[in-house]
């Protein structure tokens, strides 16, 4: 596609969606286009402007999980607890796979109707009073914020750094500079501040720097290996009978 022609095309974007703040970036081989409207926090939006990146998040714990897994640090089937051994026993059943694909059967106990969880220890504090699960874990499909806290904090753990900065670490060779994961929020007046958690969230970026992470995906930057792993789907169980870790028969 001609400059040109993608130019226009996110112009013509621009131009239809509603909004007060809005950046899109695309990403075509070595081509990279940005186009922009409006003011965040009263000022101008422009390709560096910080936004908060929400659940792009969890692409990124997907691609750190992954590049985990090939350096033998981890298993995709190790069990929650060999990496966070204080949860509860009905979360036993949890393989880190299972969290990776959103079917580990665990409520979703970052939902904004339960308060929004100011950091990943207040998060993972929820789940220690969890009696059951919803299901049995990868029987079903069910998307979960609470789920990526959870695997980034196992994540933590087997890697002994912060998910900030192992997070970090996988993407700053991108050149993604106006990065950074966790940290002060930028608060909007008027509106909720997001949460506080790594993993689900937490990502502050800018279009130019998210542009450069689809490119980066596009071309397998973070080696062959790690993209397809990353990439790769998982199959669901049969649904069966079963009961909760250290239930009654």
């Amino acid at each position: 596609m001609a400059d040109r022609q993608l130019v226009s095309h996110l112009r013509t974007a621009l131009h239809n969606l509603e909004g007060e703040a809005i950046a899109i970036g695309a990403a075509v081989g070595d081509q990279m286009e940005l186009v922009c409207r409006g003011s965040f926090n009263s000022a101008p939006v422009h390709e560096r402007t910080v936004f908060y990146g929400a659940s792009v998040t969890k692409q990124i714990i997907g691609a750190a999980a992954a590049r985990a897994v090939l350096r033998g640090v981890v298993n995709i089937d190790d069990p929650l607890a060999q990496w966070l051994p204080s949860l509860p026993p009905s979360m036993e059943a949890i393989r880190l796979d299972h969290l990776v694909h959103h079917t580990s059967g665990l409520p979703d106990l970052a939902e904004p109707t339960l308060g929004v969880p100011g950091s990943n220890a207040e998060l993972l504090e929820r789940f220690h009073q969890l009696d059951a699960l919803k299901f049995a874990p990868g029987t079903r499909f069910a998307y979960n914020n609470a789920g990526y806290v959870v695997l980034a904090e196992a994540l933590a753990q087997s890697l002994g750094q912060p998910i900030d900065e192992i997070a970090g670490e996988l993407v700053m060779p991108l050149g993604l500079s106006d990065t950074r994961f966790g940290g002060p929020i930028v608060q909007l007046q008027g509106r909720p501040d997001p949460p506080g958690t790594v993993g689900d969230g937490g990502l502050w970026t800018s279009i130019h720097d998210l542009t450069l992470w689809l490119q980066a995906c596009n071309e397998g930057a973070l080696g062959a290996e790690t993209h397809q792993l990353a990439e790769q789907g998982t199959t669901l169980a049969m649904d069966r009978q079963w009961t909760t870790p250290g239930a009654s028969e």
